[in-house]
Parts: structure tokens; sequence; C-alpha cells
């Protein structure tokens, strides 16, 4: 097992995470680790990557700078996208009842960890 695929395996055992992915700005998805449901980790890649371009589109039009995270909630989950580097993006899954602090304190912690073993 690699480096990243033990850290995505650790951030889906923190109660609520469902799937951790890292996602190339292509749309490929690097790796992925998932509990108990089995998303479409290809689908969620590509969407992903389409979505992200509006994103820094906005920032960019409204000089706010580059994206760094973005948070979508839906009325069953959330999903929480952290940029990794230029070309990768952490996306994570998450129950609707997850505590957002906690997750967000989860993807920043293994940050660093997560860019050296992409």
């Amino acid at each position: 097992m690699t480096q990243l695929s033990v850290l995505l395996e650790e951030l889906v055992e923190i109660s609520g995470i469902r799937t951790a992915l890292v996602v190339g700005r292509d749309g490929l998805v690097v790796d992925s680790a998932t509990k108990k449901y089995r998303d479409d980790d290809d689908a969620v890649g590509a969407i992903i990557s389409t979505g992200i371009c509006s994103i820094e589109s906005t920032g960019k039009e409204l000089n706010l700078g580059k994206s760094t995270q973005g948070l979508l909630e839906y009325s069953d989950g959330v999903v929480l996208i952290n940029a990794l580097a230029e070309d990768s993006l952490l996306v994570i899954v998450a129950d609707k009842k997850v505590n957002l602090g906690n997750i967000r304190y989860q993807a920043r912690k293994r940050m660093t960890s997560l860019q050296k073993a992409i």
C-alpha cells in the first residue's frame, strides 16, 4: 500500500467521512479510499475537475486569488475540496451530519503529508 493510500484510508476512518480521493485537475483519480459506500470515483473526479474551473474563475474575477478550499453542501451530505498542488485536489465526501470543523482540520493536518505522497 502506498503512503497516499494509507493517508486516504486514515481519512475515511474518521467519523462521517465516507470517501476520500486525490483527483488530478484533468479529472483522473490518482488514488481513493472509501468506507461503506461505493461512490463512483471516476465520475466524482471528472465532475470536480470541471467544477473547479468555475470556482477558480470566480476567485479571479473578484480578485480573491487562487482557491484553496471549497465546501459544497447538499441535502444528504457534503463535499470538501482542497487544493493539494497545481495539478491535484483532495476531495472528501462526508455525511450531512458530519462535524465540518473537524473534517477541515483533519484535511489540513494531513496536507503536507498528502502533498509529499502524490
